[in-house]
């Protein structure tokens, strides 16, 4: 009989180590996902964007979607991406009576919601499904309805007006020189006339904050006051005249705040910041973070026919995507209109064209302006 040396019995106790260590391994019994999302797509980010929350429930999981895919993004063939907890032997996807296996790079189907992924655990002894619930927006949330409300407050012509809200009541004044007529609303729809309205004006940019009084409006400029960045008071005054009569380019910048308990103010002059033409008798409303600037008339008079947008609190402006809010001409070329927001709504309210003198009322709504996210 042949001995072994002390070399081979050490190489056999390896090799028997190894096969017992590979055989006594214990499969996994887990079969659970710990997230879910759609792989990315440069041709649809929204699918990326998606979020997805996995549920445990106690028999059955569920993957569900937060919010709704972006509007008209297409999930005929979209590639899912899956964090299962442990290792598995297997997932199968079920979708209108077909099976598609797996793999983290085939395309699926996901039109016909819901979906359902069944994993199998490494040692197949438990296996769970999933219900996947995935759905698109049916509605562009960056479109703006418009709609009109009334087409005419009253019969009369008025050379001046005014229309605010307060306390939810809606107020149309108007003035023709002789006589003065007050009208109010709960809805924008039904105009009572009434014998008085409450006090509201467009503040004045204080004098004593601005060092060049040319530059200085003091009629015809548009109004909005919002909370800034910094959540602190901020106004912007936009165009108007000066005090000689002058059309102004002019956007006054006011932030006002407290410090050591005293009230401040920092006055800032935007107008070097971008090219601004001159504009007077435009109106301006802050929406959804953004500012709106409708109509007015420009140094020579003519009517500004679009609607400008500014992201960054007036520092610089766009038009708008006439896709996404798409005003009637009638509607876009005028001047010395009222606009102001009331429950998530714009309200567009008379005005005049080179023509006609308007007493109209125009609801303006962003579809996402008060989704849940």
């Amino acid at each position: 009989m042949k001995k072994l040396t002390g070399l081979a019995l050490l190489v056999i106790i390896i090799s028997l180590a190894a096969c017992k260590s590979e055989t006594s391994r214990v499969l996994r019994s887990d079969a659970t996902i710990a997230s879910f999302s759609l792989q990315k797509n440069d041709s649809f980010p929204g699918l990326a964007e998606a979020v997805y929350k996995v549920e445990q429930l106690s028999d059955t999981g569920r993957i569900r979607l937060t919010d709704s895919i972006r509007f008209g993004t297409p999930i005929d063939s979209v590639v899912p991406k899956v964090t299962f907890t442990t290792t598995v032997a297997g997932a199968v996807y079920y979708i209108a009576g077909d099976m598609v296996t797996h793999t983290g790079n085939d395309t699926l189907n996901f039109e016909q919601s819901p979906v359902y992924l069944r994993v199998y655990s490494e040692d197949r002894k438990n296996e769970k499904w999933y219900r996947i619930e995935t759905f698109v927006h049916k509605v562009d949330p960056d479109l703006f309805v418009v709609q009109r409300l009334t087409k005419q407050i009253c019969p009369a012509t008025p050379a001046e007006q005014m229309a605010f809200c307060q306390n939810d009541t809606f107020y149309f004044v108007t003035d023709d020189g002789f006589v003065r007529q007050q009208y109010y609303s709960l809805d924008g729809v039904q105009w009572t006339a009434v014998g008085s309205v409450p006090t509201n004006q467009k503040p004045a940019l204080d004098n004593t904050l601005v060092a060049n009084e040319d530059e200085l409006p003091i009629s015809g400029y548009a109004w909005a006051s919002f909370p800034s960045a910094s959540n602190r008071e901020h106004d912007l005054y936009v165009g108007g005249y000066n005090e000689k009569g002058k059309m102004l380019a002019t956007r006054w910048s006011v932030e006002r705040y407290m410090q050591g308990g005293e009230k401040r103010h920092r006055v800032v002059n935007l107008s070097d910041e971008s090219s601004f033409a001159a504009l007077a008798d435009a109106a301006m409303v802050h929406y959804g973070d953004k500012l709106y600037l409708f109509g007015g008339v420009d140094e020579n008079m003519n009517i500004v026919d679009s609607v400008r947008c500014s992201v960054d609190e007036g520092m610089n402006w766009t038009g708008v995507d006439t896709t996404h809010m798409n005003l009637s001409k009638e509607l876009r070329t005028r001047y010395r209109m009222s606009a102001f927001v009331h429950d998530n709504n714009i309200y567009l309210v008379g005005g005049q064209s080179r023509t006609e003198v308007f007493t109209d009322v125009y609801r303006i709504r962003l579809n996402s302006i008060d989704w849940e996210k």
